[in-house]
């Protein structure tokens, strides 16, 4: 999976920390940086200056640079606009937001070989990409970005969002989309990292709005998303090594809490697993756990029956011969069995990710 920040020279963010922000985000393995030619707030007395800067600073630590633009406007001058002027930049991949048509897409395109272009991932329709196909376009230098919803209320459905995300992905072209910068309730208000002019979070997804931005990541790989970019201009430390994180390995990470004091178990809860292909109604089931327990001569000793939740961890006992030591999340609310022992419990706010695990899917815990 790529990550990516974003940058708005112009706004409400100082240089100087977009600048850092560029810094702290190749130390973290980020790779990608969003920014905008088109937003109307935009400080035009100061954009180009900050552009360069930023773009120079990106160029320095190798970054796929995507510059998002319109027909309709733009804040650099005609003259620049060109695309191997835009490639001299430091720009690298063109996202095209309205305007385009897909004849215009492919002038592009034979401008300048070097350069990539970006699909509007929210908006595109098939005849769209059916007329690209047509236009003998290389689809290997073509891939898709959501837009993000600056006013609350306005961001994407999450079925339609899979909808376009299946449409691109049957002409072979990878998707990324937005999280927002979100602070825990603990901290001070976000709305100064968030950007101008609504401060309301630039997210994709409507429900990710207000979660916490390394769960949002998290919702947007469970989704199977191949990019994930922080949309506001200022996250902390903390979202971007979430960012850098998210799925290493192709696992994806729930949190939970250890509701056992066998220290084997908790250290067993804390390896990576695969869920079974043959997908069950009622639990996920883990491949590797009957297997491991028997090579790491772990005894399940049964503890005392109790129900099982949506989000619990079970784990069999040895009451259950031949499946002791079967790991399983529980998908929809089953009774208490003397077989089966509950030794964690997925964060409440996190159980809706349940839903998004695929057969053959690792996933592991992180245990509060």
């Amino acid at each position: 999976m790529k990550t990516g920040i974003s940058v708005y020279p112009g706004l409400n963010t100082p240089l100087k920390e977009s600048i850092s922000l560029i810094e702290r985000a190749a130390s973290n393995g980020i790779t990608r940086l969003f920014t905008s030619l088109q937003i109307p707030e935009t400080d035009t007395t100061v954009f180009r200056t900050e552009l360069i800067e930023l773009l120079s600073k990106a160029k320095e630590y190798h970054f796929d640079v995507i510059a998002d633009i319109s027909q309709a406007s733009t804040l650099l001058g005609e003259d620049d606009m060109h695309p191997e002027k835009l490639l001299s930049l430091g720009i690298t991949t063109l996202r095209l937001d309205d305007g385009f048509s897909p004849q215009s897409a492919t002038s592009l395109l034979n401008e300048a070989k070097d350069i990539r272009i970006q699909l509007n991932a929210s908006t595109v329709t098939k005849d769209f990409l059916e007329e690209l196909m047509a236009a003998g376009v290389d689809m290997t230098h073509v891939d898709a970005l959501h837009n993000y919803y600056p006013r609350e209320n306005t961001g994407l459905d999450t079925d339609f969002f899979l909808e376009q995300n299946e449409l691109l992905r049957s002409f072979n072209i990878s998707v990324g989309a937005f999280v927002a910068t979100v602070d825990p309730p603990d901290e001070p208000s976000p709305k100064e990292r968030r950007r101008a002019p609504l401060f309301c979070g630039l997210p994709t997804l409507e429900e990710d709005r207000s979660l916490p931005t390394d769960l949002a990541i998290r919702h947007l790989a469970a989704l199977g998303i191949d990019s994930v970019f922080i949309g506001d201009g200022e996250p902390n430390s903390s979202e971007l090594a979430s960012l850098s994180s998210v799925m290493q390995n192709d696992t994806l990470t729930l949190h939970a809490s250890i509701l056992t004091t066998d220290e084997k178990l908790k250290a067993f809860l804390q390896e990576p697993f695969t869920t079974r292909r043959d997908k069950a109604r009622d639990v996920l089931r883990a491949v590797e756990s009957r297997g491991r327990i028997k090579e790491e001569g772990i005894s399940i000793r049964p503890s005392a029956p109790a129900p099982r939740p949506i989000g619990a961890v079970t784990i069999d006992n040895d009451n259950y011969p031949r499946y002791t030591g079967e790991l399983e999340i529980v998908k929809r609310t089953l009774p208490a069995d003397s077989r089966i022992n509950v030794i964690a419990q997925i964060d409440p706010e996190e159980i809706f990710l349940i839903d998004y695990i695929k057969p053959g899917q690792k996933f592991r815990l992180r245990l509060d």
